[in-house]
Parts: C-alpha cells; structure tokens; sequence
C-alpha cells in the first residue's frame, strides 16, 4: 500500500510540472555607447496588458539581478507568460519583462517562451546645460536644461510608455521641495523649461531634476538649492555643457577578422583588417618548435595593407601570431623556399 501511495505522489508531482514547464530566461545588459555590462539591473516577469498608448503592470515576479557581467540567468513558470494587446491575449507564449535600474531607467521587453537569450543595449539618460534664472523683483524661479535621453521603448512606474524620441516636463511634490520629472513629448537634447512662480523672496527652495518617477525610489539626477534674495543673480549656470564623448571600443575578432596573405609566402607576408584598432598590435613568428623568429609592434588602420618583410627566416611550417588589446590569434603559413 506505501509503495502505490509513493508512486501516485511521484506521479502527481510529475503531472504537476509536466502541465506547468519551465523556462529559462538567459539575459545580457550592455551599455550601447561603451559596450561595457549593466549589473544590478532588476528584473521582473509581469503581466502585461497594453491598450491606447497604456501599461498595464501587474503579478510581477522577481527573476534576479544582472552581475558583474551584465547576465541573469534563471528559469520561470511558463504559467507567467500573459501578455496582451487591445483584447487579443497570448497567455503560455510570451513573457512580459520589467527592467528597473537607478541610472538607466525602466523599461519592457517581451520574451517568447521559445527565445533562447535575450540581448539588450540601453543608453544612460543624464542631464546637463542647466541653467537658473530669476529677475529683479525675484517673483520666479525658471530652470532649463536639456538632457540625453533613453535609448529604448521605456515603461513609467505611472503606467504610460513613451518611445525613445518623446519625453516629456511634469512636477511631483513631496521630495526636497518640487520633484521636476523629465519624462515625456520633448525630443532628445532639447531645451527644456519649468517656471516656479509660487516662490518669496527671502526663503530658500529646493528643486530636484531626475530623468526618472520618483517611484523608481532612484537618486534625483541634480538637485539644486536657491536662496531668493536681492543677492541671488539674475542668471546662475549649474551644469556646463556636456557632450558625451565614448571611447572607441575595442572590438573582439578572430582570425575571420584578419586578412593574411599570401599562403604560402616567400619574403613579405601581408596583413589587413576591416576594423577600427585603438591600440598597436603585436605579430609574431614562431617555429612550429615555439621558438620566437620574429616580433614586431605595428599599428593598423582599417582597410590598410600591413606588408611584414620575413625574408630573412627559414623555410618551412611556421605560426603567426596576432595579439591585440582583447586577444591573441594564431595562424599557420607557410614559408617557400627563395
């Protein structure tokens, strides 16, 4: 009898997971400008619905946080994939994403249950050319700025989804004086204006200018403190102009990414690459002993035939060697006799 009662839980467990499967999400978060990884970037399975420009958020369910690498990899009910759009619901097929991250922002992606990876670049919104005016009489305070905005289609904790072309001016109270929120319907890098006129000379106001809803519970992008009196100067620059400017990325190759010709060769043996190199790279020739023949440091533009005089080496089997910033690349040539 304990043997049948043992069978029939292992079978209910079995038909249990059996009708509820499970999915892996394997996830990488780079930052589009520099490539480097995104970490503690949180992310969250939900339920979507979407309808007139809305989003609807809710069953969210933790799924992790990215690491030092920019990758979360776990599994999830396949019971949690429920999205929808204007009635039409495809619930078991794809799973609704929520990425919440304190500098990067929030946003959505969807995943289907038959994806194997998910690969995500996003762009660090910031703030800058702020500057703070008031006139004579001190009955105002005007704040402009412009600020570089999100790369993706992005998801407000208040429920509207904006692209990645309209943000938009809106005020929240309730932080270190008013919350001024930089959200939606203003483009990319143009100016933007918030007049306070409910201000007094002689008090003192606290502004905070944030990319993102105070429900992201992030640090505010600049927080600004105005002392209004007859001292307080008509015109105040908090940020200077700033033009983002990302290092060139050194790319990963491999020996598809070299052109090395010709094979077999008699003096000179040439080298060509398509693609951008920051820094000089290191060729080499060894015999097939290991033995170091010949080691020379050149720098190669894109598209540039690189000529390396060998004559003077011995025939035979030889291993060229590549070692650039991100790696090291080996070849067999061939070396004719004169």
């Amino acid at each position: 009898m304990r043997f049948y009662f043992i069978l029939f839980f292992i079978f209910s467990v079995f038909k249990g997971f059996s009708q509820d499967p499970l999915t892996r999400i394997a996830i990488g978060i780079y930052d589009k400008d520099t490539k480097s990884p995104i970490s503690n970037y949180k992310v969250e399975v939900v339920s979507l619905y979407l309808g007139n420009g809305t989003v609807f958020v809710s069953n969210n369910f933790l799924l992790g946080y990215t690491d030092e690498c920019g990758y979360l990899d776990n599994v999830v009910s396949q019971s949690r994939a429920d999205v929808g759009a204007h009635g039409q619901y495809s619930k078991g097929k794809t799973f609704g994403l929520l990425f919440t991250h304190c500098e990067y922002g929030q946003f959505i992606q969807y995943f289907e249950v038959t994806d194997e990876s998910l690969s995500v670049e996003v762009t660090r919104p910031f703030i800058y050319d702020l500057k703070v005016f008031t006139d004579n009489s001190k009955t105002f305070i005007r704040f402009e700025w412009r600020m570089r905005l999100f790369s993706l289609r992005r998801y407000d904790s208040h429920g509207s989804m904006g692209d990645n072309s309209s943000k938009g001016t809106g005020i929240q109270k309730g932080y270190a004086g008013p919350f001024i929120y930089s959200n939606q319907n203003v483009k990319a890098d143009s100016l933007i204006t918030f007049t306070d006129y409910d201000v007094t000379k002689g008090n003192t106001y606290d502004y905070s200018i944030s990319a993102y809803p105070t429900s992201i519970s992030c640090p505010p992008g600049v927080n600004v403190s105005i002392k209004l009196n007859d001292a307080t100067p008509d015109s105040i620059s908090f940020l200077p102009i700033i033009k983002l400017v990302c290092p060139p990325v050194e790319p990963v190759l491999s020996l598809t990414d070299f052109k090395i010709f010709p094979i077999p060769y008699s003096d000179l043996l040439t080298i060509r690459s398509d693609h951008y190199l920051t820094e000089p790279i290191s060729v080499s020739v060894f015999s097939i002993l290991g033995q170091k023949l010949f080691s020379s440091e050149i720098f190669l533009s894109p598209n540039q035939e690189y000529a390396i005089d060998l004559k003077n080496l011995t025939p035979g089997f030889q291993l060229f060697q590549i070692k650039y910033k991100n790696g090291l690349i080996t070849h067999r040539v061939i070396k004719l006799e004169p």
